[in-house]
């Protein structure tokens, strides 16, 4: 009975929350290779808005009193689009990824050497584990890791708009798909 209410309960004030499940951060380079960055937060027409203050868009994607730049076609030569939490989410799944396995080949190896061990002392010592399972699990999850690492922060877009209104509206649709307006 308590646990069917907790559970409407948190469904309740879940639906109250607004979830926003993608959010990208945009870097805007004009023809000086000045940058710009912020979350983009709308496209346009003729221009994209983003947003530069982000502790108040996860909290509230639709408040008023945000810090928002508006910048127009004629001044975006280049677009790199970054997805929120892509390097920590590669980290996280290249170090399991390596580590498990890793501790998984370190802990058959210990085995396979306590079993040697036996052997070679024709059985007057009792083997004790070597702890070389953990060891392994190390080195793969730091490698993996960094696998992940650079997987991750390879997730991005590159956009060239060139300062032209025709490249603009050839990549507004898919600009478009990236805004938090549209994800909302």
């Amino acid at each position: 009975m308590t646990l069917s209410v907790l559970i409407s309960t948190s469904d309740i004030l879940a639906q109250s929350q607004q979830k926003i499940n993608k959010v990208y951060t945009a870097k805007v380079y004009d023809s000086n290779k000045n940058k710009i960055s912020g979350i983009l937060y709308s496209v346009e027409d003729s221009s994209i808005t983003l947003c530069v203050d982000s502790a108040f868009i996860k909290n509230n994607p639709l408040n008023d009193s945000l810090e928002i730049i508006t910048i127009s076609f004629r001044d975006i030569r280049k677009i790199k689009l970054i997805r929120n939490g892509a390097m920590e989410k590669g980290f996280l799944i290249g170090a399991l990824a390596g580590g498990i396995p890793s501790f998984m080949l370190g802990a058959a190896a210990d085995k396979a050497f306590q079993g040697v061990e036996y052997i070679v002392t024709l059985g007057t010592v009792d083997p004790k584990p070597s702890g070389i399972g953990p060891v392994f699990a190390l080195v793969g999850f730091t490698i993996g890791g960094l696998i992940g690492l650079a997987a991750g922060s390879s997730s991005r877009n590159q956009i060239f708009i060139y300062n032209s209104l025709d490249r603009f509206n050839i990549e507004k649709d898919g600009l478009k798909q990236h805004s938090l307006i549209h994800n909302i």
